[in-house]
């Protein structure tokens, strides 16, 4: 006997719950629930306001919920681009959140992926690079067995490092900390991230600037929110820091305090190659 079984029509998806809920990003640290809910509620009703924290520190962004979708549509184009507490906050509508059956996968996340690059396995050595089978990784060495050190390749495979040498050592870092404090410089902290050099001295206008910069992050130039300014006698030093500090910038009280003198890097420590050099000559 043979039993035929047929498939069950399968159950038709639900709809999507329509979207009530806005993101709201690039909020003040100090901006509280009631706050934002009473910037949405000149729009439409509000239902729920949630501001994303660590621990007590708010992380700069939250979600507001509104009662229906021509709320939510309204208060996306009336307060996308606003100011508020001296910042532009971005909103947008949020995404609705996807319940996933218990043991389906997580969606594959967006974008290509990236991958370090490491050529081709088992790829023909070029100049004098010892043959050797595996990976060239994009240094320009085998994936196993490194060149001896000091080697020098003409043509390094796949645009890597031609020399495989020793590192040239790098400058001791200043101990900033036990540097003497300066008569005529100030340090200035918990600026905002788009206050530029220029601004930090027009703030300090009144007080006979000579100097004024914004410490930059190394690969990318962003402000690290802290700033050293040079005046022109030790008396507008103490001028400036009884008036300015825990002044209030662009919605941040600013911390001023006497700044430590600049230290020099030492200049770097000669490797053994050269100290050879200058015995033998």
């Amino acid at each position: 006997e043979i039993l035929r079984m047929s498939a069950a029509p399968a159950a038709p998806a639900a709809a999507p719950a329509p979207a009530k809920k806005l993101f709201v990003g690039n909020l003040n640290f100090k901006t509280t629930p009631d706050e934002l809910g009473s910037l949405f509620a000149e729009v439409g009703e509000v239902v729920n306001v949630n501001i994303i924290s660590r621990g007590n520190y708010s992380l700069g962004y939250g979600f507001v919920e509104m009662k229906n979708e021509e709320d939510v549509a309204r208060a996306q184009v009336a307060m996308d681009k606003k100011e508020l507490d001296g910042r532009t906050i971005h909103v947008e509508v949020a995404r609705p959140r996807v319940e996933r059956a218990p043991g389906e996968p997580r969606p594959a996340p967006r974008g290509p992926r990236r991958v370090p690059f490491r050529g081709p396995r088992g790829a023909p050595p070029q100049g004098n690079m010892p043959p050797q089978q595996g990976a060239y990784y994009g240094y320009g060495y085998p994936a196993y067995g490194y060149p001896p050190q000091g080697s020098y390749y003409p043509q390094a495979p796949y645009g890597g490092r031609r020399f495989a040498g020793p590192r040239r050592p790098r400058a001791p870092r200043p101990d900033a900390a036990n540097a003497p404090l300066s008569k005529t410089r100030l340090f200035v902290a918990n600026l905002p991230f788009s206050v530029t050099s220029e601004q930090l001295a027009q703030s300090f206008a009144d007080y006979g600037v000579k100097e004024a910069h914004i410490a930059q992050r190394r690969f990318n130039g962003a402000s690290r929110g802290y700033g050293f300014i040079e005046l022109n006698d030790e008396s507008q030093q103490q001028n400036a820091i009884a008036a300015m500090n825990e002044k209030e910038i662009s919605g941040r009280k600013i911390l001023v305090k006497v700044g430590r003198e600049p230290i020099p890097r030492e200049a770097p420590v000669e490797t053994a190659p050269a100290a050879a050099e200058q015995k033998t000559a």
